[in-house]
């Protein structure tokens, strides 16, 4: 996985499905082992063939897994299936549980007839069409297909908001706040007694210009 990281390759988890082991037990492993990155899809290979368990089950066990691996990465599992099993799967799966995979899982189907068929009502995002020599593929998609199902990026925490109560206010700041708020109101006294004086100062020279100009105007009476 390294050298196709290195080299820009999407990259891909693949887990073998082991239905006699519960599904959470299964997906805890699979997440463990994966180490799964952002970018990366997360797939269940469903295939219990010789597996004691009946068909019955299939599509809750399949739900149970994809969940958790969601719950636990936030990707939506590919899930990989041939016609056999996924006919037998939605055959005896209760339709809640048939519409839920539907709905929340996205198909991956192993189909070697020289064309993919029914795709279940799932909505298909790869095709394995051939499994000579290697297995061959083709991906129904483009790079945010790819991603919508991925292991999406971390989401950064928001910032946390700073209100006034919320700041920390040292003994220093508080003596020192004290100390200024003294200073302030002594500041604030001594203006109010210098305008209250010149005030007073200001009436007297007013009244001293009044009585000048009363005299004035009573010697151009007489």
């Amino acid at each position: 996985m390294a050298q196709s990281r290195a080299a820009g390759k999407l990259v891909g988890h693949y887990h073998y499905a082991h239905i006699n082991n519960s599904a959470t037990a299964e997906a805890d492993f699979f997440v463990q082992h994966a180490s799964a990155q952002p970018g990366d899809v997360m797939v269940l290979d469903f295939e219990p063939y010789g597996q004691p368990v009946g068909d019955s089950v299939y599509a809750s066990w399949i739900l149970e897994f994809c969940r958790r691996v969601r719950g636990l990465t936030g990707a939506r599992c590919w899930l990989y299936l041939n016609d056999d099993m996924a006919a037998r799967a939605i055959r005896a799966g209760s339709q809640a549980d048939c519409d839920a995979m539907r709905a929340e899982l996205p198909l991956w189907k192993a189909c070697y007839t020289g064309a993919a068929g029914s795709a279940y009502g799932f909505t298909m995002v790869g095709w394995q069409h051939s499994e000579q020599g290697i297995d061959q593929n083709v991906f129904y998609g483009d790079a945010s297909t790819w991603a919508n199902f991925a292991v999406p990026a971390p989401t950064p925490p928001a910032p946390t908001p700073t209100g006034a109560n919320d700041m920390a206010v040292s003994p220093d700041f508080e003596s020192n706040f004290d100390g200024l708020n003294k200073d302030l109101r002594a500041w604030c006294k001594a203006m109010d007694q210098k305008f209250d004086a010149l005030n007073k100062d200001l009436r007297a020279d007013l009244a001293r210009k009044q009585q000048e100009l009363d005299a004035i105007q009573a010697k151009l009476g007489a």
